[in-house]
C-alpha cells in the first residue's frame, strides 16, 4: 500500500534526525519571541528537550506500512499538531491515545498537512481494505491546499498570490473545506466511527505559555494531554450512542 508520499521529492528516507521542519536551533529564538516567551522558564525548559523524529520510506512518523496491523489499530488523520512537531514521539497525540485505548494508533499526521490530504488518504485507506477501530480525523485550517507540479507534491495556500482563479473568496474556501469533511465522514460511515477535532479550540486556554511546544509553533506534551483525555471521553460517548 502507498499513501501520499509527504517526502515532496526529498531524498535519504526512512531516516532518524534530531530536528525537522519548523523545529530547528535556529528558529527557536525568533519564534518564541513572536509569542511573547522568549528566554522565559518555559523557553529554556522546552529548548533544552532532546528527542529525535523517526520516519519512514514516505515520510511518516510510523513504521513501515507493511509492519502496522490495520485493522486491529485506530488512525490519526491531520496535520503537524498530530505528527507532533517539537514532541518526542511518546507525547505525541496518537501515542497518549494508545496508551489510552491500549490499542496501537497510526499517525498520519504531517507537518503542514491539509483536510483535503487527509481525505484523499482516507480513500486510500479504503480502497486497500482496511477496517481500523476508529479514525481520528483532526480537522486542520481551511486555506490549506495543495498542488501537484513537475511530479511533485506542493503545499500551497488559497491566500497565495496566483491561487485567486481556484480559490476566489473565503466563502468557497469554506465550502470546499465543508465537502472534505462530508465525503471523509461518509468515507467511513459503514466502516468505524470518526471522531472530528479541532487541535486550538479543545482548552480555553490554548495560547497559554505553558503549552509551548521546543518548537515555539506547536502545542507540548501536557497539551496534547489535554486533548487526548478529551477525544477519549469523546470516542466513549460516541460509541455508547
Amino acid at each position: 500500500m502507498k499513501l501520499l508520499d509527504t517526502r515532496f521529492h526529498r531524498s535519504g528516507y526512512p531516516k532518524t534526525v534530531n530536528y525537522t521542519e519548523n523545529d530547528m536551533p535556529d528558529r527557536w529564538p525568533a519564534t518564541w519571541t513572536r509569542r511573547g516567551a522568549y528566554d522565559t522558564d518555559f523557553y529554556i525548559e522546552q529548548t533544552h528537550r532532546q528527542f529525535t523524529y523517526t520516519l519512514n520510506s514516505q515520510g511518516y512518523r510510523e513504521q513501515e506500512w507493511i509492519d502496522i496491523d490495520w485493522n486491529n489499530s485506530y488512525i490519526f488523520l491531520g496535520c503537524s499538531h498530530t505528527y507532533g512537531v517539537g514532541v518526542a514521539i511518546d507525547e505525541t497525540i496518537p501515542k497518549l491515545m494508545q496508551d489510552r485505548l491500549s490499542t496501537y494508533c497510526v499517525n498520519l499526521g504531517i507537518p503542514g498537512g491539509n483536510n483535503y490530504f487527509s481525505m484523499v488518504n482516507s480513500a486510500k485507506l479504503i480502497n486497500a481494505g482496511i477496517t481500523p477501530k476508529g479514525v481520528f480525523y483532526q480537522h486542520t485550517y481551511s486555506a490549506r491546499w495543495f498542488t501537484f507540479k513537475d511530479d511533485t507534491l506542493n503545499i500551497v495556500n488559497a491566500n497565495d498570490k496566483g491561487y485567486e482563479h481556484y480559490f476566489k473568496d473565503a466563502q468557497y474556501v469554506d465550502f470546499l473545506d465543508s465537502s472534505i469533511t462530508e465525503t471523509l465522514y461518509s468515507q467511513w460511515k459503514d466502516i468505524c466511527p470518526v471522531i472530528e477535532f479541532n487541535i486550538d479550540n479543545i482548552i480555553p486556554d490554548s495560547n497559554n505559555n505553558k503549552y509551548i511546544a521546543r518548537c515555539g509553533s506547536h502545542y507540548n506534551h501536557v497539551y496534547h494531554e489535554k486533548v487526548v483525555e478529551t477525544l477519549y471521553n469523546k470516542y466513549n460517548q460516541q460509541v455508547e450512542e
